[in-house]
C-alpha cells in the first residue's frame, strides 16, 4: 500500500518523518518530494493567512513581557513592591504594544501584507496494509495538508 501526504515545509514534517522511522518504516520505504511554486500565478492564495488581530496580540504580549520585567526589577526599590509594579507594567506594556501595532498598521495603509507562500513537500510511504491507518493518523496529527491512500489492485 502507498500512503501519500502533502505538507508545508515546517518542523511538523521533520517530526513525522522521524516518527515514521521510529515505528519501523525504514528510510528506503519513505520518499519526500519537494514541489516547486509558480511565483507568477497570483490567483493562488496561500493556505494559511495571518490574522491582523493575532499580530496585535503578539506585539502586545511582547511589550507586556518586556515592561513587566523592567517594572518588577524596579519594584524592589519602589514602595508598592515588585509584584504590583510588575502587573501594572505588564498592563501598560500590553496597551503600548497594541497602540504600536495599530500605528504601524495605519502607516502601512491598513492593508495586511501578503504572506509568502511556502513550498510544499509530498511524502510517499510504502507500508503494509495493516499499518495504513496508523500512518494516516500520524500524518493528520502532524498538520498534513492532505492524505491519500493508493490501494493496489491485483488482476
Amino acid at each position: 500500500m502507498l500512503v501519500v501526504g502533502s505538507f508545508q515545509i515546517a518542523t511538523e514534517l521533520e517530526q513525522v518523518l522521524a516518527l515514521l522511522e521510529n515505528t519501523g518504516i525504514g528510510r528506503d520505504r519513505i520518499m519526500a518530494v519537494p514541489m516547486d511554486i509558480d511565483e507568477t500565478n497570483d490567483a493562488l492564495e496561500p493556505i494559511q493567512s495571518r490574522d491582523r488581530k493575532a499580530g496585535g496580540f503578539e506585539t502586545g504580549m511582547a511589550c507586556a513581557t518586556a515592561l513587566s520585567v523592567i517594572g518588577t526589577s524596579r519594584g524592589f526599590i519602589w514602595p508598592w513592591g515588585p509584584i504590583i509594579c510588575g502587573i501594572i507594567s505588564a498592563i501598560i506594556g500590553f496597551g503600548l504594544g497594541l497602540l504600536l501595532h495599530a500605528i504601524i498598521s495605519q502607516a502601512r495603509g491598513g492593508r495586511p501584507r501578503k504572506p509568502a507562500r511556502l513550498p510544499e513537500v509530498t511524502v510517499l510511504i510504502r507500508c503494509q496494509p495493516d499499518s495504513v491507518e496508523a500512518v494516516r493518523r500520524l500524518l493528520w496529527q502532524h498538520q498534513a495538508i492532505s492524505v491519500g491512500v493508493v490501494r493496489r489492485q491485483d488482476t
